[in-house]
């Protein structure tokens, strides 16, 4: 990818690299209640879409978040997590805290 050594990772050019779609929130739903600053409900989500997959992310977020916050996803796709719904049957978050914990280490945050 041509990187110097102390060059951050740029997201987009590796999902680009892994042929996984890339798409902010505001183009997939003009109208979500997760857009804005104030509003942290929604980071970001791997999808599995037939043949490809797709990382849906909150672009309303700081940039450095969005950073964060795809490359989290990305460690998913890598660590070879599967996708599971995001609600329960009860509408309950559904959330794995092992999963998790390895995705945020693979994606860097401690």
């Amino acid at each position: 990818m041509g990187l110097s050594l102390i060059a951050p990772i740029d997201p987009a050019a590796i999902c680009a690299h892994f042929d996984i779609k890339l798409l902010q929130l505001s183009d997939v739903d003009p109208e979500s209640p997760f857009l804005g600053t104030d509003n942290s409900s929604f980071s970001a989500v791997t999808v599995p879409c037939g043949w490809y997959t797709a990382i849906v992310h909150n672009d309303s977020h700081h940039a450095y978040r969005q950073r964060s916050n795809i490359c989290h996803e990305l460690a998913h796709c890598f660590l070879g997590h599967k996708c599971t719904p995001p609600l329960t049957d009860k509408g309950e978050r559904a959330r794995d805290g092992s999963i998790e914990a390895e995705a945020n280490h693979l994606a860097g945050r401690c």
